[in-house]
């Protein structure tokens, strides 16, 4: 799909996992108590030439 209507494709990408504290806003939408230990994961994606296109962010 990226190549046919964007004219690109992933070729690599980096993830990061880390231990942090769930922020109020996120918290909230989670049930959870403000500030509760939990998991981030963000990734970026990029193409064959390294320019990220690609972005997403979890706890």
């Amino acid at each position: 799909m990226l190549e046919r209507h964007y004219g690109t494709s992933a070729r690599t990408g980096d993830i990061s996992i880390r231990m942090r504290a769930t922020q109020p806003e996120e918290a909230g939408i989670l049930g959870l108590a403000d500030f509760h230990p939990g998991i981030a994961l963000e990734q970026v994606i990029r193409d064959s030439a390294g320019t990220a296109f690609g972005f997403g962010e979890q706890i």
